[in-house]
């Protein structure tokens, strides 16, 4: 990381703000939630090999895709379990330049969470063949999904450890505690946030971090080019980003040799996933479903409606309505941006006269027209 008096500065400003800023932290009903994980107890995590860090619900599935290609052995792995090297565009392909270092070396020992942090960090465990993932989220939400592929990854990766914190608040000091724990060889970030306090302790410590299924907005990017050296000094090692816009944006921030463009994880989800036999040999344990042919219906015209704020509900119901009325063979998905407003979009729902159903209760393809 580059070192010079203005980024210390810059960075030791960015730590104050934070501290100074707790007490208002405390109160925040989403960040109360966790919150003294997120200020780095004692124990807060045992050491892993690599760390995913997902913002919130959204990315916490994407986490869950990642582990999906993520053998117990720490090597890449096929949608059916079976380990070899990532295919061309492959989702896993994302963190290879990130994770070798934590997958290349069998013959060292496993981490410790007791023991100083002494770099390079250890590569996967010899003891019992195991790779270790640390999953962390800002919210609730994203947590409960976390804490869902931890159970999944339980009875379909039993190689695979994985545990599920909060994140820390990102004031440096706590990032630093936060390593001295965890000691992953490797970070990856999904999708936008980035953290100066986690990006500069792990420059520090010469701990790769990759950023993918990265976006980034133009307004986002103008943001970051007020402090351009600031930034520069906090580069990931790589960036793979979701469209060439995107890898462009990250490129003028970061420098283009670290940038590349990757199938959005995203669309992985939607794909139905074949059945395999579990590690006992038995036929019909399967990964995560698809979502085409069991949530949604195969063929069907579908619309969605993503990340949609308060704001946004009363504008969208007669949008809703239109299509309802014009399109009566349309599905349609409604996401809001916060899990809270789910009760209300039900209830709006509900007086508008529109069937609904929800995504967690949904077990079949429905029949037609559901929103």
């Amino acid at each position: 990381m580059k070192s010079d008096p203005l980024h210390a500065a810059l960075l030791a400003i960015y730590g104050g703000v934070w501290r100074l800023a707790r007490p208002l932290l405390r109160r925040n009903a989403r960040l109360a939630e966790g919150y003294d994980q997120r200020l780095v107890p004692d124990h807060w995590a045992e050491a892993a090999h690599l760390w995913v860090q997902a913002a919130s619900g959204g990315e916490a599935y994407l986490a869950w895709e990642l582990l999906r290609h993520l053998d117990g052995n720490g090597t890449r792995g096929t949608t059916d379990g079976s380990a070899h090297d990532a295919p061309d565009g492959a989702t896993a392909n994302a963190t290879d330049d990130a994770t070798d270092d934590a997958t290349d070396s069998p013959d060292r020992p496993c981490p410790s969470s007791a023991a100083p942090f002494t770099p390079p960090c250890p590569p996967p465990c010899t003891q019992d063949g195991g790779l270790s993932v640390l999953l962390t989220s800002c919210t609730r939400q994203g947590v409960e999904v976390l804490e869902k592929a931890r159970d999944w990854a339980a009875a379909h990766r039993p190689g695979l450890q994985v545990q599920v914190r909060y994140l820390p608040f990102d004031e440096p000091g706590l990032m630093r505690r936060a390593l001295d724990q965890a000691r992953p060889c490797a970070v990856a970030l999904l999708e936008t946030e980035l953290w100066p306090g986690l990006l500069s302790a792990c420059a520090a410590r010469g701990i790769p971090v990759a950023v993918v299924n990265g976006r980034m907005t133009p307004r986002t990017l103008a943001g970051y080019l007020l402090t351009p050296d600031f930034w520069h000094g906090l580069a990931p090692e790589r960036i793979a980003a979701i469209s060439p816009d995107d890898a462009q944006r990250f490129g003028l921030l970061f420098g283009h040799d670290r940038t590349s463009v990757m199938p959005n994880i995203k669309f992985d989800r939607a794909l139905p996933q074949p059945e395999r036999p579990d590690e006992s040999g038995v036929p019909g344990a399967h990964d995560v479903p698809g979502l085409a042919g069991t949530i949604l219906r195969k063929s069907a015209p579908l619309v969605v409606l993503g990340s949609v704020r308060e704001e946004e509900e009363a504008a969208l119901l007669p949008v809703i309505q239109r299509i309802v009325q014009e399109r009566p063979d349309v599905d349609i998905a409604v996401a809001p941006r916060h899990m809270h407003r789910v009760p209300a979009w039900v209830n709006a729902l509900e007086q508008a006269g529109l069937p609904w159903e929800l995504r967690s209760r949904r077990t079949a393809a429905p029949s037609g027209g559901a929103s």
